[in-house]
């Protein structure tokens, strides 16, 4: 059920009424089964295979008979999805273009197949066309080659070296856009799902972006050149040179509204979330959330990059200081249709967010309580975890609780201990701040002399202490020490 109610709420309204009226014309007891589970699901009367059963077998439990209907329907509805007119529907040229592509080469070669011969040629020799107007490369050399070795071998050696025509370059072409991908996804990886990154990426960046480089001398491809961009981006917030990603961020933009056959809602709004995070790194925070709400725009309602866009205009309200807003933001993160599907960890975020803020506005007992009922944030890898116990530290230190302290500072060194890839130096100094402070006995006066070279060097954040705004670290510890070591020195009286 889980895999086929996602399945159901994808279809637009005139793809249901489709579906139930080639349900309806059919006449045996499966399909009537098939009809009935299809509208129990439409009408979200049923979540779970035990409430279907239940009404399609009058209190049955989940049977072999229940699992074949749920099958043939799963089956019966992907195979409609295959055939619908993309064209109708809120998708990109591109991928409009790749789905028709696929179809006419399945049609062409399913007609060779049966020995239809011309029309075969004809629907192949569409699909090439098509294929190579979208420098569609991965079609152009499966068409060619089925297009040579059917037609071409059938129609002779002439036929066979017109389908073999220029077939080294583009298999040189498919190989260049997928080296470009594959180092733009890998040089993206720490941005997009750790919060805190590996030490590694940053040279392994810079031996894939050297590569990239020597092969976009010779490049004419739209493909190539979307995904080179693409990894400029990431690779220049990897090394802190936010003002090159920026920049790269908006040659993107004119780019893609030139003319360019990679333009796409989708692809914009990516664009624009990595202008937004380049712009909270630079400090103009009013310029991130502008970029972090066109993203969201451009993005499809109620799909995964929408939340993940989300979350950057939480971060870039947060980094403004508008706990209003970024409450007003994970409220609508917290509903969204994507926040339960999948990863746990998503909405683990998401309600350490919620936490962050409601410490933010000095419900510290309320953020306490969100933290302890997060248990699935513990099962973090990628890094949430250690923020979510800073923030229990934070806590603590706010109430002067200096035992628990103790025994959350303990838990956070043998946490850092166990990572051995990431770059914790930041997590490590602030540990030894707040070791420190035990030292000091909660005294903020005494602890900022003990500790003045550690909260200088955090506050600097170069190299390995840098700050990232859409980490872990939520609330920058720094700041926030500092505050409230002048919080306390003006309710004494003394001046900072």
């Amino acid at each position: 059920m889980k895999s086929l109610i996602p399945i159901i709420n994808s279809l637009n309204g005139k793809e249901k009424r489709l579906l139930k009226k080639f349900f309806s014309i059919q006449s045996n007891g499966e399909e009537k089964k098939k009809l009935q589970l299809f509208t129990l699901i439409l009408d979200k009367k049923v979540k779970t295979d035990e409430d279907a059963a239940k009404i399609l077998y009058e209190g049955g439990s989940p049977n072999s008979a229940y699992s074949h209907v749920k099958r043939r329907l799963k089956k019966d509805i992907l195979n409609f999805i295959l055939f619908q007119d993309t064209s109708q529907r809120d998708v990109a040229k591109r991928i409009q273009a790749e789905v028709s592509c696929a179809k006419m080469s399945l049609q062409g070669k399913l007609l060779i197949q049966r020995g239809i011969y011309e029309e075969g040629e004809k629907l192949l020799k569409k699909a090439l066309q098509l294929a190579e107007q979208f420098e569609l490369y991965t079609d152009i050399v499966n068409v060619k080659n089925l297009l040579r070795t059917t037609v071409g071998y059938r129609k002779g050696a002439d036929a066979y070296m017109e389908y073999s025509n220029n077939m080294s370059f583009y298999v040189e072409e498919l190989d260049k856009w997928l080296k470009v991908r594959q180092y733009s996804y890998e040089i993206a990886l720490p941005n997009e799902f750790y919060a805190n990154k590996k030490v590694e990426y940053k040279e392994r960046g810079a031996q894939m972006m050297k590569e990239l480089e020597e092969m976009s001398r010779n490049n004419t491809s739209d493909r190539f050149t979307f995904w080179y961009y693409i990894a400029r981006i990431y690779y220049h917030n990897i090394i802190h040179d936010f003002e090159s990603s920026r920049d790269y961020g908006h040659e993107l933009l004119e780019i893609l509204n030139s003319g360019s056959i990679m333009f796409s809602k989708p692809s914009i709004a990516t664009i624009h979330k990595d202008l937004a995070s380049a712009y909270m790194n630079i400090g103009n925070h009013e310029k991130a959330i502008e970029h972090a709400q066109l993203s969201v725009d451009n993005f499809s309602g109620g799909m995964v990059n929408e939340l993940r866009s989300l979350e950057y205009l939480f971060f870039a309200h947060l980094r403004n200081k508008d706990y209003i807003a970024a409450m007003s933001i994970v409220e609508k993160g917290l509903v969204h249709r994507q926040i339960n599907s999948g990863n746990r960890l998503t909405k683990a975020r998401w309600l350490f967010f919620r936490a962050n803020l409601e410490y933010l506005e000095g419900d510290f007992g309320r953020a306490a309580k969100s933290l302890s009922t997060n248990e699935h944030i513990a099962k973090d890898k990628s890094g949430w975890y250690l923020g979510y116990k800073l923030l229990q530290m934070m806590i603590h230190i706010e109430e002067n609780d200096l035992f628990l302290i103790d025994y959350q500072i303990k838990n956070f060194n043998s946490l850092l201990s166990r990572k051995k890839t990431e770059n914790i130096q930041r997590a490590k100094v602030i540990s030894k701040v707040i070791r420190l402070f035990m030292k000091a006995r909660g005294n903020f006066e005494e602890t900022f002399k003990l500790a003045k070279k550690e909260i200088d060097a955090l506050s600097e954040g170069k190299e390995e202490l840098f700050w990232d705004p859409v980490s872990y670290e939520v609330i920058r510890f720094d700041e926030w020490l500092r505050f409230k070591w002048e919080e306390k020195r003006r309710r004494r009286g003394v001046s900072s």
